[in-house]
C-alpha cells in the first residue's frame, strides 16, 4: 500500500509520520513547498531527520493535481511535472487546492468564506477550502483533512 500526503505543515507531517510508524510496510510520501513553514529551524531539522528515519519520501515543491491514483507535482516552477502513483491521497494543506485530477462529477469548487472571497490568505482575506463529504472524502481514494477541508459551509460561518 502507498499513501501520498499533500501539505507539509503540522497536520501533514503528523499524518505522514503516524502512518509510517503504524505500518512500516506502507510507502508514505509527503509533498509540500516547505516543511513546517514558520517552525523553528532546529525543529524543522529534527523533523526532517525523523521523517527520513521513518522512510517517508519527501517531494519538495508544488502539487499541481491530486487524484485517486496519485499526485502530479513539480519541484520548482521551471521544472517538468513529475507523477507519483499511490493507493490513497490525503490533502492537508490550507494553501493546497490541487483537486483538478479528482474523479468527481463535477469536481469540488473552493468554498467561499463569509465575505464571499475565495482568495488565499493575504489576498482578499479568505482561504480556499475544499468541499468534502461526511467522511472528509473529495473522491474515491482522495481525502482532505485539516485547514484545507470545509464540510460545505463557509470557513468563517
Amino acid at each position: 500500500e502507498s499513501v501520498s500526503v499533500v501539505g507539509a505543515g503540522y497536520i501533514g507531517v503528523e499524518v505522514a509520520s503516524t502512518l509510517a510508524e503504524l505500518d512500516p510496510s506502507c510507502e508514505v510520501a509527503l509533498f509540500g513547498k516547505e516543511l513546517l513553514r514558520g517552525c523553528e529551524p532546529a525543529n524543522r531539522k529534527h523533523t526532517e531527520v525523523r521523517l527520513e528515519e521513518l522512510g517517508v519520501m519527501k517531494g519538495p515543491g508544488r502539487v499541481e493535481a491530486a487524484g485517486d491514483g496519485g499526485v502530479i507535482w513539480r519541484s520548482a516552477p521551471e521544472d517538468p511535472l513529475e507523477s507519483h502513483e499511490c493507493d490513497l491521497t490525503i490533502i492537508t494543506g490550507a494553501m493546497a487546492t490541487p483537486t483538478a485530477g479528482c474523479s468527481l462529477n463535477p469536481p469540488p469548487a473552493p468554498v467561499r468564506n463569509s465575505s464571499g472571497n475565495t482568495g488565499r490568505s493575504g489576498r482578499g482575506g479568505g482561504l480556499d477550502r475544499v468541499a468534502v463529504d461526511d467522511w472528509l472524502r473529495i473522491a474515491p481514494g482522495v481525502y482532505c483533512i485539516g485547514d484545507a477541508a470545509s464540510a460545505g459551509a463557509a470557513p468563517n460561518a
